[in-house]
């Protein structure tokens, strides 16, 4: 009975924390983040962003006064971690000094090694190059028609793990581009030629009578997204002066003018005697993370989006389909 006794109350206990742990998440999901930002410039530029959530028990702000960056996180208005970013700073310096040594350092040799490495390197893109040239305009148009019209035969599951590999892929081609970031862009800038020829297929691509049925859903759910963080509340507060009174008076008549379109979000006073530009302005808005979630995994599942995002990636010629 003991032992069945110790049993019970450990079950109640994993019972009880699996419980605590999906109503943290639900909250996570469903609870909206809220977003505020200030600025003010009156002796002194000053300036503010802040999101908290649940009633602020937790709250991150970022505000820039004295010339200084300050981030805090607060838990239940605890402080937990509060820093002015001089590591930050001090890292950016070292990188440039760095980088500073090593241009000093090479020499016209080296960077002509560079290119042919560089050469050896990108045949598959020469590769692309000659075959984006060999392509007219009809091939072009009748590739585009064969991957909107193409029926999908993978399962769910298979799509999913073709999602992550390409995730893995993505996330593996970053890590390798992120060394030597200067050096490789003076070596791209030979690209330009290439890029210049990709511009006419992607804007082939993108305004195809073909693709409009995933340009219309795509803004369909930016649309949603956009009302789910809009800002709900903005407030401005500009008081200007020039030394001309005429000139005062010109940018007030050009705030009049546009008054229709903003309302009372801007609030503008002319200052006829004085030589002044003093603003302070608030925003504030919230948003709730599943909101996105939703719109993203639709746009993932659409069939007509995963189909442009092939024909943007050019799957179809990697394939060798004419």
């Amino acid at each position: 009975m003991i032992f069945l006794t110790i049993l019970k109350w450990i079950g109640i206990v994993l019972l009880a924390f699996v419980a605590l742990i999906v109503l943290l998440f639900m909250l996570f999901l469903f609870f909206p983040f809220v977003y505020r930002f200030s600025a003010e410039k009156k002796e002194a530029f000053k300036a503010k962003v802040s999101l908290s959530f649940l009633f602020r028990f937790l709250y991150v702000s970022i505000k820039y006064e004295n010339n200084e960056p300050l981030l805090v996180a607060r838990v239940i208005g605890i402080p937990v971690y509060k820093t002015n970013f001089d590591f930050l700073i001090d890292a950016l310096k070292d990188s440039q000094n760095n980088s500073g040594e090593t241009k000093d350092s090479t020499d016209i040799d080296g960077v002509l090694d560079t290119d042919e490495n560089t050469d050896e390197i990108d045949v598959t893109d020469n590769a692309t190059e000659e075959r984006l040239e060999e392509l007219s305009e009809e091939e072009i148009d009748d590739e585009i028609k064969a991957v909107m019209e193409e029926e999908e035969t993978l399962t769910f599951k298979q799509k999913v793990q073709q999602i992550f590999e390409k995730i893995k892929l993505f996330i593996s081609n970053c890590k390798k581009k992120c060394y030597n970031v200067y050096d490789r862009i003076l070596l791209y800038r030979k690209k330009a030629e290439y890029i210049l020829k990709n511009i006419k297929y992607y804007y082939k691509v993108l305004n195809h009578p073909a693709v409009k049925p995933a340009w219309n859903f795509l803004l369909k759910h930016l649309k949603k997204m956009w009302r789910n963080a809009r800002p709900r509340r903005i407030r401005v507060n500009v008081w200007y002066g020039a030394s001309d009174p005429a000139q005062t008076a010109k940018v007030y008549g050009y705030y009049c003018m546009i008054y229709p379109f903003y309302g009372k979000s801007i609030r503008f006073e002319p200052d006829m005697e004085n030589e002044v530009f003093l603003i302070d302005g608030k925003l504030r808005g919230r948003f709730q993370i599943y909101r996105f979630m939703l719109s993203g995994l639709a746009l993932v599942l659409n069939r007509n989006c995963r189909k442009v995002v092939k024909l943007l990636m050019r799957e179809g010629k990697k394939r060798g389909r004419k």
